[in-house]
C-alpha cells in the first residue's frame, strides 16, 4: 500500500507573540517521500502531538511553512502522505523538537 515516509523536519523557529496558552512559532518543514506506483498522492499532512496542524497540497512538494502553537518545551511532529481517496500513509517517525519557550523582549531602549 503506502511506502514508509521519511520525514526530515528542519524547523526554523521565528519568535512571535507569546500568550498564556502557549507560544506561536512559524515553522518550515522539509521531507522526502516516494509514492507507490499504484497510488496518487495529493498532499501531505503535518501532525503535532497527534493532532493535525497543517495540510500541504500537491504531490510533488517536499517542504512547507506552517504556524503552530507550542505549549511544552518538547513537541513531537509527524507527517503523513494523503492519497486521492483521502486515505493517509502511516505516520512518519516522530520528530521531537525542543524549544525553550517565549523569550524576553525589549520594550524600550533609553539612550543617555
Amino acid at each position: 500500500m503506502f511506502k514508509k515516509i521519511c520525514l526530515i523536519i528542519a524547523i526554523l523557529m521565528i519568535p512571535s507573540l507569546a500568550f498564556s496558552a502557549g507560544w506561536i512559532r512559524n515553522i518550515h518543514t522539509e521531507w522526502e517521500y516516494t509514492a507507490p506506483e499504484d497510488l496518487t498522492i495529493t498532499g501531505f499532512r503535518l501532525y503535532q502531538n497527534g493532532a493535525k496542524v497543517c495540510d500541504f497540497n500537491g504531490a510533488l512538494i517536499t517542504s512547507g511553512d506552517c504556524t503552530v502553537t507550542l505549549t511544552k518545551r518538547t513537541t513531537n511532529f509527524t507527517l503523513t502522505a494523503v492519497a486521492s481517496d483521502n486515505t493517509e500513509s502511516p505516520h512518519s517517525d516522530i520528530y521531537p523538537f525542543l524549544d525553550w519557550g517565549p523569550k524576553a523582549k525589549i520594550n524600550r531602549i533609553v539612550n543617555k
